[in-house]
């Protein structure tokens, strides 16, 4: 996928394929959503992963998960490659797009009009997993936090805006500015930024952000939003309602199967602030980073209370295999760096960077091979995983 914040370079040089154009290429997606399948390599020849799925839900998925999910692979892994910032945005739960997808499906709304807002009837939780220094705006700032970083601010600003008690009322007087008041009161924070922008970070992203979308009040996000810098290996889980933007790095990310996006700034796409408002988890408790947890020898897991998905990072060092259990339902593994084979699949699979294999639920115990990093995707158990650190 190609869209104004990706890389020219990082996802081509990964996959070693030229990009003559420099094209800003932003996601790879590993999966079945109906918007963009992956293809798979069977004995019968090439097909789409969702209509290979389909010709047989209960074998490639297992009776239990075709059932639950209506036959369809719940969830779908990307690479990213973040160049330039996201829109600031969040993602609604499952109630809230089945509502809305149903609404807009009855209106007659089609699928490709600008005015569509649900894509499809699915929540959207996702999973990030740094591998490159990552950055990203998630989750509300609580009420000091926020009161520290707005003192300094120029006083003209709209009461309602600087006199809020919380991110999420100084959110809303935000997005409900007057049309003739936005550009104004944009400049007037930007400004005060710009001041500012050695005396916090917060104040610089404003500042970084502004020269992208210099009349866009959304630039405030840094002074509302609590800001993560990952590490390579660390990992951030976003449930639905929490408004987030990601400013750099590259990243795997797992999330629901779905293409649900309500987008309130920093974008030339279409915005529905409104909507935003009222689907915004108004919590701001801190938002956590995940660090890996080992489960097994080369097996390290990132916890996330997710029905949809699970998510591991596999390390081989060329001298032992490791094994993965069966688990009864689809699963995808991603080999992000070297080469892991599958020693004891059909045809003896070896699977190079950026390559990845869909592994049915009827597969038996898998042995991988080689050396490499890999991500090992799949249905979620809301088991909690021990801590084995």
């Amino acid at each position: 996928m190609k869209y104004a914040w990706g890389s020219a370079a990082a996802l081509p040089e990964w996959l070693g394929v030229p990009n003559p154009g420099a094209e800003p290429w932003a996601e790879l997606w590993i999966g079945a959503h109906p918007r963009a399948s992956s293809s798979i390599q069977t004995a019968d020849g090439e097909s789409s992963l969702v209509t290979w799925i389909g010709s047989d839900p209960r074998r490639a998925l297992g009776e239990a998960v075709a059932e639950r999910f209506d036959g369809r692979l719940p969830f779908l892994l990307k690479v990213l490659a973040v160049e330039a910032p996201l829109s600031l945005q969040l993602h609604p739960a499952g109630p809230q797009a089945a509502r809305g997808y149903a609404d807009e499906e009855r209106r007659g709304v089609p699928l490709a009009s600008p005015d569509r807002i649900f894509a499809d009837p699915w929540a959207k939780p996702e999973l990030i997993v740094a591998v490159s220094p990552f950055a990203a705006l998630c989750g509300l700032l609580d009420d000091e936090t926020v009161a520290t970083l707005w003192e300094p601010l120029p006083c003209s600003l709209p009461p309602a805006l600087a006199c809020a008690a919380s991110a999420a009322e100084r959110l809303r007087a935000l997005f409900e500015l007057r049309s003739e008041d936005r550009n104004r009161v944009a400049s007037e924070l930007i400004r005060g930024c710009d001041n500012l922008a050695s005396r916090g970070q917060a104040y610089a992203d404003v500042s970084m952000l502004a020269r992208r979308y210099p009349a866009d009040p959304g630039c405030a996000a840094p002074l509302l939003l609590q800001r993560h810098a990952l590490k390579p290996g660390e990992a951030l889980f976003l449930e639905p309602g929490q408004i987030h933007c990601y400013l750099s790095g590259s990243g795997v990310e797992l999330m629901a199967s779905s293409d649900n996006v309500l987008r309130a700034g920093l974008t030339q796409k279409p915005i529905r602030p409104d909507l935003v408002l009222e689907l915004l988890d108004v919590s701001s408790r801190k938002q956590e980073t995940i660090r890996p947890v080992r489960v097994a020898d080369g097996r390290f897991a990132y916890p996330a209370s997710c029905e949809e998905f699970q998510l591991e990072r596999i390390t081989l060092d060329g001298t032992s295999g490791t094994s993965l259990p069966t688990t009864g339902g689809p699963e995808l593994l991603l080999v992000y760096e070297g080469t892991v084979s599958l020693p004891n699949a059909p045809g003896d699979i070896a699977l190079q960077r950026g390559q990845a294999a869909f592994l049915t639920a009827e597969r038996p115990e898998a042995v991988l091979g080689g050396s490499g990093v890999a991500f090992w995707a799949r249905v979620g158990t809301h088991t909690e995983v021990p801590d084995n650190r």
